[in-house]
């Protein structure tokens, strides 16, 4: 079962140019720039030994998981369009963050086999939902994937756009 809209689908496989170049304008730049700072507050920094896992859910550009690498994060960033995944895999590149950054093309609604319950401390969910028949089913399986023990759990950071614009 596939949890992106029909109506989406073939969208961000034939969209995905047109949306990062959206993001180098001035107001894309913004809501990338005011998505992170409200984020970066709550995020577990690697400390020496320490590593951090993120999961960037329908990952886009990439924009978001190449600022996350940059800490020092380990990002992966899951896709159903390889079009965006290739945008994001050379934005890593041209970071100089493709050494934090796994690429894996997949669908929201197979969270729960891709990836081992508790696998990642933050994951990110931003402007998907909006774009999913299910939205509750991909809340539930990010919380499944993210990590839960004595030390407090992770963090799900979801950002919805509004459909009524």
């Amino acid at each position: 079962m596939k949890m992106i809209a029909k109506a989406d689908s073939g969208r961000f496989q034939s969209g995905a140019d047109k949306y990062a170049a959206y993001l180098e304008t001035p107001e894309g730049r913004l809501r990338c720039d005011l998505a992170f700072a409200n984020l970066q507050d709550f995020l577990p920094l690697p400390r020496t030994k320490l590593s951090v896992r993120a999961l960037d859910l329908g990952c886009g550009t990439g924009a978001a998981a190449v600022r996350l690498a940059r800490l020092g994060i380990n990002v992966t960033l899951l896709d159903s369009s390889p079009a965006m995944l290739e945008i994001a895999k050379r934005a890593a590149r041209e970071a100089g963050v493709d050494g934090k950054i796994a690429l894996k093309h997949g669908d929201a609604a197979e969270l729960a086999n891709l990836f081992p319950v508790g696998s990642f401390d933050i994951v990110l969910c931003h402007n998907l939902l909006e774009h999913v028949d299910a939205p509750d089913a991909v809340l539930s399986a990010a919380a499944q994937v993210l990590r839960s023990d004595a030390t407090g759990g992770g963090i799900v950071s979801v950002l919805v756009r509004s459909r009524a614009g």
